[in-house]
């Protein structure tokens, strides 16, 4: 049974942040975030781009719903991509909505579709 949207097993970025474990090993359960707090945007750039499989790490395996993102078709990539949200550096989450509310709003934008059906299309 799938109980990860994103596991990353010991890697190592490409441009690896000074003070960031090494190798780098990461489990993120399915409808659950992960805040990368105290790094600026570019520091965090090369973790983002290995997470939304735009770079492949220098070691280690990244898996996306379980799927190995080394050996996935180009095609099959953008669709793992869209299932993940991004909050950007300096931007704001809107207080009246909830993280998981905040996190597909992008989605509905994208899609022209309610919060309600951005948030069932997740699950």
């Amino acid at each position: 049974m799938l109980k990860e949207s994103l596991r990353l097993e010991d890697v190592i970025l490409a441009c690896h942040p000074h003070g960031w474990p090494r190798p780098l090993n990461l489990s993120v359960g399915l409808l659950e975030f992960v805040l990368v707090e105290g790094a600026d945007w570019e520091a965090s750039l090369p973790l983002l781009h290995v997470m939304a499989t735009l770079a492949r790490p220098l070691a280690g395996q990244v898996r996306h719903w379980g799927l190995e993102a080394a050996i996935q078709p180009h095609y099959a990539l953008f669709d793992l991509r869209r299932r993940m949200a991004i909050v950007a550096h300096r931007e704001t989450l809107l207080h009246r909505l909830t993280v998981l509310e905040n996190i597909t709003l992008p989605a509905c934008y994208y899609d022209n579709c309610s919060i309600a059906a951005a948030l069932e299309q997740l699950s």
